[in-house]
């Protein structure tokens, strides 16, 4: 029982940390393990695995390594702060902060439910928080911008029968609902599109096409007072006034 590992040593030798009060033994000269060490060869070095380490201020450092078939998985530290090894694990770069720290293994993820998260990474590699999200309770506000980057609608209500979609230059709203209307400043629209308000076009406006015979097959009311179309069979302007069709040019 000695401080220190014996500087002579043979295959099957014991030695006893006096200090930390720990089994070692030897395999050979060169190689040396804890007592209680719990893999096979064959499966290489696998469990837990208590380190004690110099960071780069050369403050001592106590971290539990986690290896399975010779490969590190990762770091945990009860460290509060975070700090850089004085010299590099293998397999693991960057510092130890507080917690776990996954080893530099391709593919590395805990593959289990968890109830939160601080940050997760977006499409773009941008680290997002709870702020950047809107909430599905009662609180829906938002200060930033909702982005949705593909074309695919965007579906709103319990049964997703509205629908808003978009391309390079095209912007589309769309009711699925069975009797489909869609009204803008009003909640009861009466036609597919209905505007409780004033309506512009910068470019054009263009009037609903109908021959004559098509137009007269048409059931007409007092509702439709006001109507206008384009007659292709009289290249006329029409408005729908007082039960009859009247021409405007």
């Amino acid at each position: 029982m000695q401080p220190t590992a014996p500087s002579i040593v043979a295959q099957g030798d014991l030695w006893i940390d006096s200090t930390e009060k720990r089994l070692y033994f030897y395999s050979s000269a060169n190689n040396r393990y804890e007592a209680s060490k719990i893999w096979g060869d064959s499966q290489q070095k696998s469990g837990f695995e208590v380190v004690s380490l110099y960071d780069t201020n050369n403050a001592l450092r106590v971290i539990v390594e986690l290896w399975a078939q010779g490969q590190l998985l990762g770091i945990f530290s009860s460290s509060t702060i975070e700090f850089t090894p004085k010299t590099a694990i293998t397999n693991f770069t960057g510092t130890i902060k507080p917690g776990f720290n996954a080893s530099t293994l391709s593919g590395m993820k805990f593959n289990v439910t968890a109830s939160k998260a601080d940050t997760i990474t977006g499409l773009s590699g941008a680290t997002l928080d709870y702020t950047d999200f809107m909430s599905t309770g009662g609180d829906t506000s938002t200060s930033g911008t909702v982005a949705i980057a593909n074309n695919l609608p965007l579906l709103l209500g319990p049964n997703q029968n509205f629908e808003i979609a978009t391309n390079v230059s095209t912007l589309a709203i769309t009711s699925n609902f069975g009797n489909a209307k869609v009204g803008i400043l009003t909640n009861t629209p009466e036609y597919t599109l209905d505007v409780a308000g004033g309506v512009r076009a910068t470019t054009q406006l263009q009037l609903p096409k109908y021959t004559t015979s098509a137009r007269d097959l048409r059931v007409m009311t007092s509702a439709n007072n006001g109507e206008l179309i384009y007659n292709t069979t009289t290249d006329k302007i029409q408005a729908y006034a007082a039960g009859a069709w009247v021409d405007l040019n």
